[in-house]
C-alpha cells in the first residue's frame, strides 16, 4: 500500500481564466473540516458508521457529510475484538492523532497558500483521511488475529487474560498511538521481575531497579525524550540483564540439583534437604 490511495489530480480555476488561483474574497479555512475528521479518527472502534456517528454525533465538530465521504466499511472477521473491545470507545490515540493533525494542517496550508479551492483541499483531506483508516483496519485485523492465537492456545484462565492485556497495550501504543504509561511499564516490568522462577527476585533488588529506573525517567524528561524510547532504554539497560542473570543463574542451579540428584553419593533425605533451599538462595 502507498501512503497515499488518490493524489490530488486537477486545480478549480477562477473566472478570469487564470488557473491555480482562487478568489480574494473567498474564505480558505479548512479547520471546522479537519476537526471533524480528526474526530471520526478517534472514535473509529470497529470500523462501524452507525456505532461513531452515536458516539460523535452530539459534539460541537461532528460533519455528517465528512463522515459519509470516508465511506467507513466494517469489515468482516472482528469477532474477538468485539467480544473482548466492542464496547470500549476507541480509536486513534492521541499520539497518532497529533501526527495525522498536523500532517492535515500543513497539506491545507500548503495547497491553499498555492491556489487550491477550499473543495478541492478538503478532497485531498479526505483522500488522506481514508489511508489512515485503511492502516487503522489492517491493524484491527490482526489485533483480531493475535487474540484469536490467544484464546486458542491459552494453557489457563489466568493466562489468557493476562496474554490479552498484554496484546491490548501492545496494540494500543504500537499500533494505535496512545500514549505509553511509563508509571504501568514499571510496575509491569516489577511484577515480572517478581514472578521468576523460585519466588523470583526478593523487594531490595525490585527497589533497585525501581530506583534506577526513575532515574531514566527523569534524565529523559529533562531531554524531552519520547516515552516510547524511554521505556525502550529501561528495558533493555536495566530490565532484561536483570531477567537473563536471574535466568542464568536458575539453569545454573537446576544443572546442579540433576547433578545432586542422580549422584549414588548423597543419600535421598540430604537431597531432600538440598532442594528446598534454591528458593532462598535465589530471592534476594
Amino acid at each position: 500500500m502507498g501512503i497515499w490511495d488518490r493524489l490530488f489530480s486537477h486545480k478549480e480555476q477562477n473566472t478570469d481564466t487564470t488557473p491555480n488561483l482562487v478568489k480574494e474574497n473567498e474564505n480558505l479555512s479548512v479547520s471546522n473540516e479537519i476537526a471533524s475528521m480528526i474526530l471520526i479518527l478517534e472514535n473509529l472502534s470497529i470500523l462501524s458508521e452507525e456505532l461513531i456517528r452515536e458516539r460523535i454525533r452530539e459534539d460541537d465538530f461532528y460533519n455528517e457529510s465528512i463522515l459519509k465521504r470516508l465511506e467507513i466499511e466494517e469489515p468482516k472477521g472482528l469477532e474477538y475484538v468485539v467480544k473482548y473491545f466492542g464496547k470500549l470507545k476507541f480509536g486513534y490515540g492521541s499520539y497518532k492523532i497529533e501526527q495525522i493533525k498536523q500532517t492535515l494542517n500543513n497539506v491545507a496550508t500548503e495547497k491553499l497558500l498555492a491556489g487550491y479551492s477550499n473543495d478541492s483541499v478538503i478532497d485531498l483531506l479526505i483522500s488522506l483521511v481514508k489511508n489512515e483508516i485503511v492502516s487503522y483496519q489492517d491493524k484491527l485485523i490482526r489485533f483480531n488475529e493475535a487474540l484469536r492465537h490467544i484464546e486458542e492456545t491459552a494453557a489457563s484462565e489466568k493466562e489468557r487474560i493476562e496474554m490479552i492485556q498484554k496484546e491490548k497495550e501492545y496494540y494500543k501504543e504500537q499500533e494505535f498511538g496512545y500514549p505509553v504509561s511509563l508509571e504501568k511499564k514499571i510496575e509491569s516490568m516489577k511484577k515480572e521481575l517478581r514472578d521468576l522462577p523460585y519466588n523470583g527476585y526478593g523487594e531490595l533488588e525490585i527497589q533497585k531497579f525501581e530506583d534506577s529506573a526513575k532515574k531514566v525517567i527523569e534524565e529523559a524528561r529533562l531531554q524531552n525524550e519520547d516515552a516510547i524510547h524511554t521505556v525502550s532504554r529501561i528495558h533493555s539497560d536495566l530490565f532484561s540483564p536483570m531477567k537473563n542473570r536471574f535466568l542464568g543463574d536458575v539453569e545454573r542451579l537446576q544443572k546442579k540439583l540433576q547433578m545432586i540428584e542422580e549422584s549414588p553419593y548423597i543419600s535421598q533425605f540430604e537431597k531432600n534437604k538440598i532442594n528446598k533451599k534454591p528458593s532462598k538462595n535465589l530471592k534476594s
